[in-house]
Order: C-alpha cells, then structure tokens, then sequence
C-alpha cells in the first residue's frame, strides 16, 4: 500500500542532493561578501562626500547623477562600471541633497529622507558595517544634517487630504 510517503522521500531527497558548505566554505563566501559590502560602502560614502561639498560650498541650485559619475570617475579613481552596485544609494543621496536646496520642502519631510536612507543601509549591509553608516551620517553632517526644528505642524496626512 503507497500511502504517499515514497513520493515525498524523492522530493526530499531531490531538494537536499545539494552537499552542505563546510564551516570554511560558508566563512570564506561570509568574506567575500563583507569585502564586496564594504567596498560598495566605500562608493557610498564617496558619493556622500561630494553631497556634502556641494551643499557646503553653495555653489548651484541642483547637482546630476552626471555630475556625481564625472566626479566619482575623474576625481575619486572609481570605474563607472563599479558604481553600477550602488546606484540605487546614490540616487537616494543625490535626492537628499538637492531636496536641501529647495527651499519649499519641510524640515519634517527631509528628516524623513534621513531616517530612510539609514534604514535602507542598514537593511542592506551586513551589521558589522553598521557602526561605518552611522559614523559616515555624522562625518556628513550637511548632508545629514537632522532639522530639529521640524516639528511635524505642516504635515498633513495622505488620508486627511482631498
């Protein structure tokens, strides 16, 4: 009598045929990894650099993903090519900064940006790297900069609008 129990031993067996990684291979990929982060962390913090120079210096109402690839190439010795992982970050940065330039969005809504690309970090990179994020959003802190003025009184809720 099958009562089902061969057919799930082959599934099984099917799915596990992978060999487990040795302590040493799963150390060396965990590695390898850590190195590939840190290194895109380095990009990023680059990229953070150049934000924050642009604010500091004042100079322009807006920078470019163009701007920040010329400078990051040109400037910091970075291949275009190895920008690409980190795309993503940068363009969450360049919108940070040029969201400080205008003068029409509120503090509350660029504390916001804040909190959300230090989360995205976070979730992102593994937590030996955590202590590097948070010290890279003090070394920024123009970029970084928190409004502690923003108190939340010109934010209306999505739900409340018309």
């Amino acid at each position: 009598m099958n009562n089902g129990t061969t057919n799930t031993n082959k599934k099984n067996f099917k799915n596990n045929s992978r060999p487990r990684k040795s302590p040493e291979e799963y150390e060396a990929e965990k590695k390898a990894q850590l190195e590939r982060q840190s290194k895109n962390l380095d990009m990023i913090e680059d990229v953070a650099a150049i934000l924050d120079e642009f604010l500091t210096k004042g100079e322009g109402y807006k920078i470019t993903m163009k701007d920040v690839l010329t400078i990051m190439t040109d400037t910091k010795g970075h291949a275009a090519e190895d920008t690409k992982p980190i795309s993503q970050f940068s363009y969450i940065l360049l919108d940070l900064a040029n969201a400080r330039k205008n003068t029409k969005i509120s503090g509350d809504r660029l504390n916001i940006r804040v909190m959300y690309i230090e989360e995205r970090l976070k979730t992102s990179y593994k937590s030996e790297l955590h202590p590097r994020i948070v010290e890279m959003i003090k070394t920024y802190s123009t970029l970084f900069k928190w409004d502690n003025g923003a108190n939340g009184e010109d934010y209306t809720a999505i739900t409340e609008k018309e």
